[in-house]
């Protein structure tokens, strides 16, 4: 680390001086402004006045024509999450056909379009002006989507209703599409400071934000379990016994006003409400066990009813989980600065 000594300018003015190299790295001389924010560490950041950390990041990526497609899609995630607004994919000899599905499915599932593209090379783009997204709006949106998928599957449960079921397969998409952008947009928050501002994010938060929409996500993941379940004993010609059904509708929809409060204290840093959230996870548990007890003594279950009843009470329970989480992170955030 370099030090520099403070000097008086005048009779009232302090100043440093600054690193020359950093100087002509930023393309900066005597007269042109700069900008000065205070971290809440109490260190200073200085910027080029306009400086929005939009530089164009630029990667090649080589593909065997043996490449697992799993591989390929976490290699193209890793890049974009990273914060490159271009990736080149590159066929040592010429892309599969698996590959180039892989390659248009993952462009699809994240905010990205291909501009070129032939049997050795892709060009994919991030096309989004990322300084034009407010961070608290995206995640709302993200929340709101992932509590109502939560929501229609509870409510495809106890109507049996499979074409609603279904529709959470679609929504599911747009959670991962807000999960990518954000995961993208913290990361790079993080590293330009410039950029948080202009999304309306504080330095502090982005760690919160990170496990935020983590947990979103995976809530979001655990609705598209339970519409599995309910499409799956469809297929078999299964139905679950009408008392089993209400129990874990009962306790859903507590689970799922329990999400709700968490994600709401979570910005309003209500402690109060946190902790509520956390205490009602003692009823979740018992009417767990309700479920179990129910679904073993029921002489209508079979071995196939059985397990599927037991994959979506644990599921609905993780869904208590992380809105427990949730709600914890938000006693954390609402004591820091108190």
């Amino acid at each position: 680390m370099e030090q520099r000594k403070i000097m008086q300018l005048g009779r009232s003015s302090l100043v440093i001086s600054l690193p020359k190299d950093w100087l002509k790295r930023q393309n900066l001389k005597q007269g042109d402004l700069v900008s000065i924010n205070i971290i809440n560490d109490g260190s200073l950041q200085i910027a080029p006045l306009n400086f929005e950390g939009n530089d164009e990041k630029k990667i090649n990526l080589y593909v065997d024509s043996d490449q697992d497609r799993n591989v390929l899609t976490r290699s193209i995630i890793a890049c974009y999450l990273n914060g490159y607004s271009d990736i080149k994919l590159i066929a040592k000899t010429i892309f599969t056909t698996s590959q180039l599905m892989t390659i248009r499915k993952v462009s699809k599932m994240l905010y990205i379009r291909i501009i070129e593209s032939d049997n050795k090379n892709v060009s994919l783009s991030a096309l989004i002006n990322e300084s034009k997204i407010n961070a608290t709006t995206y995640l709302q949106r993200m929340y709101l989507i992932s509590y109502s998928m939560c929501k229609d599957v509870f409510q495809a449960l106890i109507d049996h209703d499979l074409n609603l079921a279904k529709n959470v397969y679609i929504m599911d998409d747009d959670v991962d599409h807000f999960y990518y952008l954000m995961t993208r947009l913290l990361k790079r928050a993080s590293l330009y400071p410039a950029i948080g501002r202009k999304i309306d994010i504080n330095p502090i938060d982005i760690e919160d934000y990170l496990i935020l929409i983590s947990r979103i996500e995976h809530i979001a993941d655990h609705a598209v379990v339970i519409a599995e379940q309910l499409i799956s004993l469809e297929g078999k010609k299964f139905t679950l016994p009408k008392s089993i059904v209400e129990l874990i509708y009962s306790v859903s929809k507590f689970v799922l006003d329990m999400y709700e409060k968490a994600f709401k204290s979570f910005f309003e840093k209500d402690i109060n409400t946190a902790n509520l959230v956390i205490e009602n996870l003692k009823f979740v548990e018992e009417n767990i066990i309700k479920i179990a007890q129910e679904s073993f003594t029921n002489p209508d279950m079979n071995p196939i009813t059985v397990c599927s009843v037991c994959t979506m009470r644990d599921t609905v329970k993780r869904i208590a989980d992380w809105a427990v989480e949730i709600a914890e992170h938000a006693i954390t955030r609402a004591y820091f600065n108190l």
